[in-house]
Formats: C-alpha cells, structure tokens, sequence
C-alpha cells in the first residue's frame, strides 16, 4: 500500500483520533516499520522496532540515504541519540539512563570521544575531554542539584 498524502484535520476532536477516547472507530495502520521516502523516492527515514527486543527506533537520512539521526528507546528505559556527520562518523551522542542520569558525548571527526559530559553520582556536573591518549576530568567540588 503506498500513501502519497496524509493529512490532518486540526479541528478534529481527539475522540475522533483516539478511539479509547470516544465512541466512533477510526481506520488504523499497524505495522513494525513505516518507511519514509522524499519526492524522488529516496529512502528518508524511518519509525520501527529494533528486531530483537522490539524497541522503538527512529531514523532520518541524508538524501543519499544515510544516517544523520538514530534514536531509541531501549527495554531498560534508557533513551539514546546519535547524530552523525555527512560521512557517517558519529559525532554526539545524547543518552538518558533509566534513573534519568544524562550523558553526552561528543567525537571528532575520527570518531573518537572529545568530550563527555554527565554527573558523578553525587549530581556534581563533571566534565571529561580528551587529546588522543589523554584525558582531563573537571567539576565543581560540592556542585549539586538540589
């Protein structure tokens, strides 16, 4: 089945979208995967389930077809992004860990980790950079959420 154009009214009640809420039943599509494709029939993006546990995954790509985006949930509640160059090297990562701890790493163009940033288990911001081999850590002594 090929949709060429979907359209949403804003006027609609959420009754008639949400079927739980309302009374009237409206068509629905399942599926594991909904392919995103551009005007020339590029592959564009992607909304699916990740084959072995089945966790939602987003994807966005270049009008070659490749990653720029990837995002996803995962079973443990965890919820990862990264974001790549034009050459398909990651460069940042953005992550939340279950209990909601950020992370953010950000790579050079040889994919190697620059800079991370996250918070000790104290909540103290803490700030890692990196020169090849060796590393520099930096927080704030006493630094805390409250």
């Amino acid at each position: 089945m090929r949709v060429e154009r979907m359209s949403w009214n804003p006027e609609e009640r959420l009754e008639d979208i949400r079927p739980e809420f309302g009374e009237r039943l409206r068509p629905r599509v399942d599926a594991r995967a909904f392919m995103l494709k551009d005007t020339r029939d590029r592959w564009r993006g992607a909304l699916m389930t990740r084959d072995e546990d089945g966790a939602p995954m987003v994807r966005l790509n270049d009008p070659d077809g490749r990653p720029r985006l990837l995002g996803l949930l995962a079973p443990d509640g965890s919820i990862k992004f990264r974001l790549t160059d034009s050459s398909g090297v990651a460069r940042i990562n953005l992550e939340l860990a279950p209990d909601g701890a950020p992370h953010v790493m950000v790579f050079g163009p040889d994919g190697h980790v620059r800079v991370q940033l996250r918070l000790t288990p104290e909540n103290a911001p803490l700030v890692e950079i990196r020169d090849g081999e060796r590393a520099r850590f930096f927080t704030l002594e006493g630094a805390r959420t409250p």
